[in-house]
């Protein structure tokens, strides 16, 4: 009798841990998937290189994640315009201009810093130069649009159009290097929020990571917009100030992407053996 109590205790035990996996893997679907996906596409890519694909098949490979990409950009584009013009009509004149302000401000202010801070790590930290460089984009690019049926296609088709793969993936090295520490950098001034504004703002990644994620692997900030509106509502932020707010940072607010962003147009014009002056850096930033 008393092994049978202990067996169904040790059984209760293990339903509420199964239930909690069960709902870990429920709830992050779409990460899972998409990892699973990236993995599946390097595979296959690197597969496809070794046969050696068409021009004209590695285009059809290429299809499905371009397609996908372009109809989530094609939906959710109209969506910010309506959510625009509504709050607009809705914000009397005066709170409309504050806030307009504010955001400018903080987007322009962080997109120089940024800027700068990228142009100063490429000149830092500079990558050996060849022929692989002007296919880097090209990795970058299809390796990170996603939805995980959409991902695959583009990581097959990105790897199968590669030529030298270890010059290629050792000048990738340099690059993720340059960007990885700038972006440290610009994580460092960035929490410099907490100590200005007295609040942690680390408290809404709880609420923001699954539209972190969107804006990562589609590299689109822009359709993360519907994920990022629910993280706010979650987070407690009025609903006006980011119905507003929202779709111009999307568009506009590129602060860590100013990092990638000249650290690239500098990493290309080394792998190019381009000189940049004065007057061009600053014309990149």
């Amino acid at each position: 009798m008393a092994s049978a109590i202990e067996e169904s205790n040790i059984v209760l035990s293990e339903k509420p841990w199964r239930r909690t996996s069960i709902g870990c893997l429920v709830n992050n679907w779409f990460m899972i998937t998409t990892i699973v996906s990236v993995i599946s596409g390097f595979i296959v890519g690197f597969c496809i290189q070794q046969i050696g694909l068409s021009e004209s098949g590695k285009t059809w490979l290429a299809m499905p994640g371009t397609i996908y990409i372009r109809l989530l950009k094609l939906t959710i584009l109209p969506m910010i315009a309506a959510n625009v013009i509504n709050v607009m009509a809705n914000l009397n004149p005066k709170e409309n201009e504050k806030v307009s302000g504010i955001a400018l401000g903080f987007i322009l202010i962080f997109n120089l810093l940024c800027s700068l801070i990228g142009v100063a790590y490429a000149y830092i930290i500079k990558s050996e130069t060849g022929e692989s460089g002007g296919q880097i984009s090209y990795i970058f690019k299809d390796l990170l649009l996603i939805t995980p049926l959409g991902v695959m296609f583009m990581v097959m088709s990105s790897i199968a159009e590669m030529g030298d793969t270890t010059n290629t993936f050792i000048s990738l090295g340099f690059f993720v290097l340059i960007n990885v520490v700038g972006q440290l950098t610009h994580f460092i001034f960035m929490l410099l929020s907490l100590a200005l504004l007295c609040k942690n703002p680390f408290i809404i990644l709880k609420y923001a990571f699954s539209t972190y994620f969107i804006a990562f692997a589609t590299t689109s900030a822009v359709v993360s917009i519907p994920n990022a509106f629910v993280a706010c509502d979650a987070y407690g932020i009025p609903k006006p100030i980011s119905r507003f707010v929202l779709p111009f940072a999307a568009t506009m607010k590129s602060d860590a992407s100013a990092v990638f962003i000249t650290a690239s147009c500098l990493f290309i014009a080394q792998q190019q053996n381009i000189e940049l002056d004065a007057a061009k850096v600053v014309t990149v930033v």
